[in-house]
C-alpha cells in the first residue's frame, strides 16, 4: 500500500508542475453525433483537476487513478448545456474516457442540471484512467459532447 501513496505523491507533483492540464482544455464547439444541432461555446472559467485512488467505496485498480475534474464553466451559446457526466468525456492523447460511476459519490459536488444560455454552474466529474498513459500524457483536455451520443 505504501508504493500506491509514492505513486500518488510523484503523480500528483508532476500534474501540479507540468502544467499538462492548464492550458490544454479544448474549447468545443463539436457537432453532437444524433443531430445536426451544434454544440455552442462554453467558457472555461476555471477547473482543477485531482488524482486519487479512492473515491467513496471506490478503489482504483493497480494501474490506475481516479482524476477527479473539478470545472465552473459558463455557457457562452445559445443553446443549454446539460451536466450529465455522459455527456462529458475526457481525452488524453487521442483517448477517450468516459466518466467513472464515482461521479456519483457522496464525496463529489457533482449535480445533473441544465445550463442556460448565459449562466454558469460548477460541477465535477470522475474519470478512470490508467496512470501511465496519464503520467505521460502530452494533451489532456475535458469537452461537452452533448446529448445523447
Amino acid at each position: 500500500m505504501e508504493s500506491r501513496y509514492l505513486t500518488f505523491i510523484i503523480l500528483f507533483s508532476l500534474l501540479a508542475f507540468s502544467g499538462c492540464v492548464g492550458d490544454s482544455v479544448e474549447q468545443n464547439n463539436t457537432t453532437n453525433s444524433t443531430s445536426d444541432q451544434q454544440v455552442q461555446n462554453i467558457e472555461y472559467l476555471e477547473q482543477n483537476v485531482t488524482p486519487v485512488f479512492e473515491i467513496g467505496r471506490y478503489e482504483a485498480p493497480e494501474g490506475h487513478v481516479f482524476l477527479i475534474w473539478d470545472i465552473h464553466i459558463k455557457n457562452t451559446g445559445d443553446t443549454l448545456i446539460n451536466t450529465n457526466p455522459h455527456n462529458w468525456k475526457v481525452l488524453i492523447d487521442g483517448v477517450e474516457y468516459s466518466a467513472h460511476q464515482a461521479t456519483y459519490s457522496e464525496s463529489i459536488a457533482h449535480e445533473t442540471v441544465n445550463i442556460y444560455p448565459g449562466a454558469d454552474y460548477q460541477t465535477s466529474f470522475v474519470y478512470l484512467i490508467n496512470s501511465d498513459d496519464f503520467l505521460n500524457a502530452d494533451n489532456v483536455a475535458i469537452g461537452y459532447v452533448g446529448a445523447y451520443r
